[in-house]
């Protein structure tokens, strides 16, 4: 039992593993939990990986600061959904598509 745990576990980090590093999405059920975009992809206004907070800012007014690195922009139209910005050393490292509304179970 303990190792079909571990193996489980462990597919589990590398569905995750690639998940970062290719982009994809996670389900939670029959709904869209989160959408990781590939290397490369653009939100929309062109923010992309290495912009700064002040650009990112001004692509993006209506964005609700979470945390010092995060900055949430609710997605119209769809309660619970928003694209999700994290910032690093003041430069966007990461953004993904996060629907609160969908749980894991």
């Amino acid at each position: 039992m303990v190792q079909l745990s571990v193996k489980s576990t462990q597919r589990i980090a590398e569905r995750a593993e690639a998940r970062e590093a290719n982009g994809g999405v996670l389900f939670a059920g029959d709904k869209i939990r989160m959408i990781l975009p590939p290397p490369g992809a653009t939100a929309a206004k062109d923010v992309g990986k290495g912009a700064t907070v002040d650009q990112f800012k001004a692509a993006f007014p209506n964005a609700q600061q979470k945390d010092d690195k995060t900055f949430d922009v609710p997605v119209p139209g769809q309660q619970g959904v928003v694209l999700s910005f994290l910032f690093t050393d003041g430069k966007l490292t990461t953004f993904l598509l996060f629907n609160a509304e969908a749980k894991c179970s």
